[in-house]
């Protein structure tokens, strides 16, 4: 691990009111490069589960039903309503577009949950008998043209030109449901109250295979489904965990976690990198419970988004034929490589590769050639249904459950430290100290050194004044690292304290892919972990050191900004006994703030542990901290 020497220069006799520099030496790392980001990624990848290959079709029959009940009630529907999911479908019909070339498109829009309807088209051929195959197709990010993105259509009238009933939804964030108020990852505000955002995702797509299925023509033996990008996830999501899918066709939107640990291109947004997945499934093993229905997985060799061919194939294809082989269906789990063009498209090769085995699965019969289409592509006005004003959005649904949040409760302190302990998935770990260089001046000695856990290297310099005993330490910390402490350092020192500077994860120093964090972010969650939880967990590993270090002079904590403030309350909360003081500045005032004020997870993936608000607020967080000094 690395460390480094540095001269001390007169920044540290600034006085309180000059700023700091920008070259000043406290701006010099202390771990090696990419340590943190390595560290991220072999956290991640212990944590990733293996996919066993059982010794029966029976044996895997039952296994894979336990993983789908515990996908839905410990993932999907975490924490969300009943009234969200239960009941029928509500359907409502608009007008019907009769095209006088053997289909016709009927508009209509159905609830996903209360108070959020999904416009769709539903291409119907004009002459159509009892139990006709019917196929669910779903888009990715498209953009504005949403549900009217022209492969969409052209693939839909194909399949109801074949006799086939097609529905194809608008998307969240797309079409007709464009608004800032859909963007993905905003989900998280859902999570923050304990609410699974990945439900909205999943009841957007479920609703729509329900309307589907309710379809007097439809034949349930032959539901299909299938979507290129994000639409491809929607189908591995919605095909593994719901039986009634007999057939699909993800194209390019999915990839096992180990796999994209490595490419932050593949790691994609929060519904597909959801919290605690891991502790039930990957996507190895949401592909294997497919098995033995058919599926046919396309990916692009030269994709420019995610999942190129080469690495998807050994991640979700190759593992899987086993478990086909089980049933003796190996020709039901096939693949499809495009190279013309290639990129990341459902264009005529991939069209046509997905009419090939719609047609030799349920034996069609039909032709290798797509049908023309010519003069059909409609517009996207021509295409609208038309949603309610008051249509429900992540905002609006994050906002009337942050109202009664957090829940009122008895519980004695210890039952709420459990609580919390369990919510953020903090833990009391051991700290050992690296290698230390250390500087003597006239006034000031600075060590440069490092703790080790079991998990993470955490840069730490120790600044203190060589010629006086020291009251005790200020560990300080900020969201803008180690450097923007060097005046507040400088004075304590002055005061007569020695000062610790570290930089928990995420933050300073120990920041991972400066233009992808909160992908990274995703993935400790995913794992059952939370990032902030390790941050905790690192703070509280690093007082536990100092008082073995130091003895049991004061220690106090003083934390500056909304990242390193959550942090530390929670690591006061749950090891009280490590400090004596802890003070937070331009911290959160409320949890609930972040939706007030617009603080996306991007910005601050670490503030939106998943049922944090559901039980506690800032406040509470202050009063289960006895060393927490108000300003």
């Amino acid at each position: 691990m690395g460390t480094f020497v540095f001269c001390l220069t007169l920044a540290f006799a600034q006085s309180a009111s000059e700023t700091t520099s920008p070259s000043t030496p406290l701006s010099q790392p202390v771990l090696k490069a990419d340590t943190t980001l390595d560290e991220v990624k072999a956290f991640v990848l212990r944590r990733v589960p293996a996919l066993e290959l059982p010794v029966s079709a029976k044996d895997w029959q039952r296994k894979q039903g336990k993983l789908r009940k515990r996908m839905l009630s410990e993932i999907v529907y975490r924490g969300v309503p009943e009234e969200w999911y239960a009941g029928d479908v509500r359907v409502e019909w608009a007008d019907t577009l009769d095209t006088g070339n053997g289909y016709r498109i009927r508009k209509l829009r159905y609830e996903a949950l209360p108070g959020l309807w999904i416009p769709a088209l539903l291409y119907e051929p004009a002459e159509i008998g009892p139990r006709v195959p019917a196929i669910l197709n779903v888009n990715g990010h498209v953009g504005p043209p949403g549900k009217s993105i022209e492969y969409e259509q052209i693939r839909c009238i194909n399949l109801a030109k074949r006799g086939v009933l097609a529905l194809h939804p608008e998307w969240l964030k797309f079409g007709e449901l464009e608004s800032d108020e859909w963007r993905h990852n905003d989900s998280a505000y859902l999570d923050l109250c304990g609410i699974s955002g990945l439900s909205v995702f999943y009841l957007a797509m479920k609703r729509g295979l329900d309307v589907l299925a309710d379809h007097p023509s439809a034949d349930p033996e032959r539901l299909g489904m299938t979507g290129l990008s994000g639409g491809g996830w929607q189908t591995i999501l919605l095909s593994a965990l719901d039986t009634r899918i007999s057939l699909c066709a993800p194209n390019a939107g999915y990839i096992g976690m180990g796999v994209r640990v490595h490419n932050p291109n593949d790691i994609g947004d929060l519904e597909q990198i959801p919290p605690a997945m891991l502790k039930v499934a990957d996507y190895t093993h949401l592909t294997a419970m497919l098995a033995p229905r058919p599926a046919l997985l396309i990916y692009n060799e030269k994709d420019d988004c995610c999942f190129e061919s080469a690495r998807s194939w050994p991640s979700v294809f190759d593992p899987i034929v086993p478990f086909y082989r089980l049933y003796n269906a190996e020709g039901a789990f096939q693949s499809h490589n495009n190279q013309d063009p290639g990129t990341h498209n459902y264009d005529l090769d991939n069209r046509l590769a997905f009419y090939r085995f719609v047609s030799s699965q349920w034996g069609l019969g039909w032709t290798d050639e797509e049908l023309p289409v010519e003069g059909e592509i409609r517009t996207k006005e021509e295409l609208t249904v038309g949603i309610p004003r008051s249509n429900e959005t992540f905002i609006t649904l994050a906002k009337n459950a942050m109202a009664s949040l957090p829940l009122q409760t008895t519980d004695s302190v210890e039952m709420r430290r459990q609580l919390l302990a369990d919510l953020t998935g903090w833990r009391a770990v051991k700290a050992i100290a690296g290698e230390s260089i250390s500087v003597a001046h006239p006034s000031i000695t600075v060590h440069s050194t490092f703790l080790k856990t079991e998990d993470w290297s955490i840069p730490l310099l120790i600044l203190e004044n060589a010629a006086v005993n020291s009251k005790g330490t200020w560990l300080m910390l900020a969201d803008e690292g180690k450097p923007s402490l060097e005046v507040d350092a400088t004075a304590r020192i002055a005061e007569g304290w020695r000062v610790l500077l570290m930089d928990p994860l995420f933050v300073g120093e120990c920041t991972v892919a400066p233009n992808k964090p909160a992908q990274f972010a995703m993935l400790i969650n995913t794992t059952g972990a939370t990032l902030l939880g390790e941050q905790a967990s690192q703070i509280t590993s690093t007082l536990t050191w100092t008082r073995e270090q130091f003895g049991a002079t004061p220690v106090h904590l003083r934390a500056r900004g909304r990242v390193c403030g959550l942090a530390s309350l929670v690591a006061g909360a749950l090891a009280p006994d490590t400090l004596d003081e802890l003070h937070v500045e331009e911290g959160l005032s409320s949890l609930k703030d972040l939706l007030a004020q617009g603080i996306h997870y991007d910005d601050a993936p670490s503030l939106f542990c998943f049922g944090l608000l559901g039980h506690f607020d800032i406040g509470d967080l202050e009063s289960l901290c006895p060393a927490f000094k108000e300003k």
